[in-house]
């Protein structure tokens, strides 16, 4: 260790914190390792969760080359499977000389809190975080990031196992609470357990192949099945994957086959699995060799629920016999303005703030007006306005709320102020 790291961890300065209780760890731990955790604090870095499931806050974060020896920190998750956005001292200013950071420190301020000019960042929170140290070129940038790179390779905790060398590269373990969030947030709870049964029959097909128009939910009645699934004791372990990142740096198609050989065989030999493929006809582009793969594993036991980019991919599954035979076709409507509406009441109603029915309908109204699709705008909307309210105090959700959220907080079409 350097000298520079030791006084940093001797000597932090007037921004260090109390030592966290045992309740604000553990609500710590949710988002964050321990391991984590107690190296931030040996640097002087407290860790705070908010009372909001999807903010955290960084208590005095060290800099360099700004007008500050160390800042405050807050990442605050869009959605229940949205990417973060990150905020840090409004009074904070770059000193140096970098235009891309100072272009960074540009964004919105409001409630003494500026928030980073860069898009919604996706990963785990812990992962998050150390994006944003080496975003802001942070001394201990390196260090933390050597620490999480270890956590997501060995697993939080010597129960969890290795998902193999690809899958921990590119995939994500979803937790119990997670899909359990989203499962409470569906108006597709019917369709959601109808997916899960269709893991369960003792015939094929065992698995779904899903489309629908973009933004209609797909990925978020995938997990709610998932959270059947969990509840009945009929999976233990759910990993979600990109198909776009198996196939990456593929020229030939043998070689986007090997990736897929890959990534099927290590979800195979997971016990008691579940896959969630996004893209699935990215990887399986119609060539033999890959169609053969896929109906292997689905034989050997794998259960998969995979979405596919358009509906002419789904077609080309349903018209192949041998994967029609494995995969069910599922298509999921656009749904209506009632089931957007009853959606965003629910979300409502668990909020630890109280949402004004005049609320919900200044979201379905903002997301129409912005040419955004339901009900992933809405949702997230309505998710970015609660998670301001409750962070500067507020007891309930006006319309003023909702339309004061920056249009790059939440997915839309057509963005625009």
């Amino acid at each position: 260790m350097n000298q520079k790291d030791k006084t940093s961890r001797k000597n932090p300065n007037e921004y260090r914190e109390p030592p966290m209780t045992m309740t604000a760890r553990r609500a710590a731990l949710q988002q964050l390792d321990e391991r984590l955790v107690t190296l931030l604090g040996e640097y002087g870095v407290s860790v705070e969760p908010i009372d909001n499931p999807y903010v955290v806050c960084f208590r005095a974060v060290p800099l360099e080359h700004f007008s500050k020896p160390r800042t405050n920190l807050l990442l605050r998750r869009l959605s229940p499977v949205g990417g973060s956005s990150a905020y840090v001292d409004a009074d904070l200013e770059y000193t140096g000389s970098d235009k891309t950071l100072m272009e960074t420190m540009t964004g919105r301020t409001a409630r003494n809190w500026r928030q980073l000019r860069v898009p919604p960042m996706s990963g785990p929170t812990g992962d998050v975080f150390c994006d944003v140290l080496e975003l802001l070129r942070s001394p201990i940038a390196e260090q933390i990031r050597s620490v999480q790179t270890a956590l997501d390779e060995g697993g939080k905790g010597a129960d969890t196992p290795s998902l193999g060398r690809m899958l921990d590269a590119i995939g994500e373990i979803i937790s119990p609470e997670e899909a359990a969030e989203a499962h409470r947030t569906s108006f597709r709870k019917e369709l959601a357990t109808r997916l899960a049964i269709i893991t369960t029959r003792s015939v094929p097909p065992f698995s779904a192949v899903l489309w629908g128009r973009s933004g209609c939910g797909l990925d978020h009645v995938m997990l709610a099945a998932a959270h059947v699934l969990f509840e009945g004791g009929h999976r233990s372990l759910v990993v979600r994957v990109c198909s776009g990142r198996a196939a990456a740096g593929s020229i030939f198609q043998a070689e986007a086959d090997t990736a897929l050989l890959k990534l099927l065989s290590e979800a195979g030999a997971l016990e008691d699995c579940l896959l969630l493929l996004q893209d699935l006809d990215v990887c399986v582009t119609g060539s033999p060799a890959s169609r053969s793969l896929l109906c292997n594993a689905l034989d050997h036991g794998l259960r998969l629920f995979a979405t596919v980019q358009s509906e002419a991919g789904l077609a080309r599954f349903e018209e192949d016999e041998a994967l029609a035979r494995r995969l069910a076709p599922v298509r999921v409507d656009a749904p209506t303005y009632k089931a957007v509406a009853e959606a965003l009441r629910e979300l409502g109603k668990a909020s630890r703030v109280e949402v004004a029915p005049a609320a919900i309908q200044a979201v379905l109204s903002r997301t129409r007006k912005q040419g955004a699709v339901e009900p992933a705008a809405s949702i997230s909307l309505l998710s970015a306005a609660i998670a301001e309210v409750a962070w500067r105090g507020g007891k309930i959700v006006h319309p003023d709320d909702v339309l004061a959220v920056p249009c790059d907080e939440w997915p839309g079409d057509n963005e625009k102020e």
